[in-house]
Order: C-alpha cells, then sequence, then structure tokens
C-alpha cells in the first residue's frame, strides 16, 4: 500500500511539472486533483477512498476525467457456514464439523475511471457534474466471522448430512462500475484550489457506495 501510494504521489508530481509548459492547443491545460475521503455502503458500513484525478480541457466547461485510487470497502452480511475437516491423532481419523457466522466482508480495491466533468460556472467557486465509467481490480475480499464452533465425529458417517458440503466463496477479481458526482471548487489561486466532491458508485459485482471525498487541486 505504501508503495501505491508512493507511485501515484510521483506520478501526480509530473503531471504538475508538465503544466509550467502549457500551450493553447487542444488537451494543453490538465488539471491534478489528490483527494482522501469515506465511502458508505447502503448499509452504513463505512470505508476509506483515495483518487488521483486528471482532468485534461476539452472546452471551457468541460473536461475529461481521468482517474485511479484505492478504496477499502465495508459490506454487511448475515449467512452460517457449515462444513467438516479430517484429522489424524496417533494414526486413527476423526472427522470434526466446523459451524460460523459471516457478519461482515470487506473489499479492497484499485479503480480506473475515465469520463467527464461538466462545470456550471467558472468562478471563485465552480461547481461541477461528474459522470465517469469504471474498472475495478479486487485486489483482496476479507471476511469478518463469529468463532467457529467445532465438534469431532469418530467417522464420516456420523457427520449430519448439513455439513458435509464444503463451503467455497465466488470472490470475484474484478468488477464494472457507474459514477454520478456532484462537486464544487473553491479557486484559492490560479494554479490551486480546494475540492470537495460527493459520488455515488454503481458497482456490477460487489457493493454500491456513497463517497465523500475532499482534495487539493493544481
Amino acid at each position: 500500500m505504501k508503495t501505491l501510494i508512493f507511485f501515484l504521489f510521483v506520478f501526480s508530481m509530473n503531471i504538475y511539472l508538465a503544466q509550467e509548459n502549457k500551450s493553447s492547443s487542444f488537451f494543453s491545460n490538465v488539471d491534478v486533483g489528490v483527494y482522501g475521503g469515506i465511502n458508505i455502503s447502503n448499509d452504513s458500513k463505512t470505508g476509506g477512498t483515495f483518487i488521483l484525478d486528471l482532468k485534461p480541457e476539452l472546452t471551457h466547461n468541460f473536461n475529461m476525467n481521468l482517474a485511479l485510487g484505492y478504496s477499502k470497502s465495508f459490506a454487511g452480511a448475515s449467512y452460517t457456514v457449515k462444513s467438516y475437516s479430517i484429522n489424524t491423532i496417533n494414526g486413527i481419523q476423526f472427522y470434526y464439523t466446523h459451524q460460523y457466522n459471516v457478519n461482515e466482508k470487506s473489499y479492497d480495491l484499485i479503480p480506473l475511471y475515465l469520463g467527464v466533468q461538466y462545470i456550471f460556472k467558472q468562478n471563485t467557486l465552480s461547481p461541477y457534474f461528474l459522470f465517469n465509467l469504471g474498472y475495478n481490480f479486487i485486489i483482496d475480499t476479507k471476511y469478518f466471522k463469529s468463532p467457529t464452533v467445532s465438534i469431532s465425529y469418530p467417522s464420516l458417517e456420523g457427520i449430519p448430512n448439513e455439513y458435509k458440503t464444503k463451503n467455497i466463496e465466488d470472490n470475484p477479481s474484478n468488477s464494472f462500475g457507474i459514477l454520478f458526482g456532484l462537486g464544487t471548487e473553491l479557486n484559492i489561486s490560479s494554479k490551486l484550489g480546494l475540492d470537495i466532491r460527493y459520488f455515488y458508485k454503481y458497482d456490477t459485482q460487489i457493493i454500491n457506495t456513497h463517497n465523500l471525498i475532499i482534495g487539493i487541486t493544481f
């Protein structure tokens, strides 16, 4: 995680230095934003969001929006897992049933976004609308569960049938998302701004989240 943050920081600084040589050609003006904040799932679980934002100018009020980030999201869960295992003690095989409840899941994502930003009014306060399509690399999925209850049996035949099916969790490795957002930028100077943004992210595989972030643009 520290390596990813360092890479994003170095990348953003390279873009910033390149801005010193602006011309009047198409795509010549590129704003950079670094954001951090929270995300909340529909069942009120709170996680974290980090985004590096690039906004090449298309027209006076339209910018292309390119973004790379990191997100950790939580989702409530409520189901029971029943399974069994086999262990050998002093040459004798024992069969163990296991039962626990899954109470919560967490997802670590690296999202990539491509979309547009429409600025309603260019002023000291510049409100805008944001629409992005996204692709998510799901780098980790974790399960939070209750203590496991185990019971030993001398034979497989003695195990109740509901424990004989092995539990297999289906963890997706990627997903697609759609992002709708509103925000406003406070232009502190011609090269520095404070940006506050809310967006809703719809996800095809995991959870949908409300996101509230704040960042610096330059």
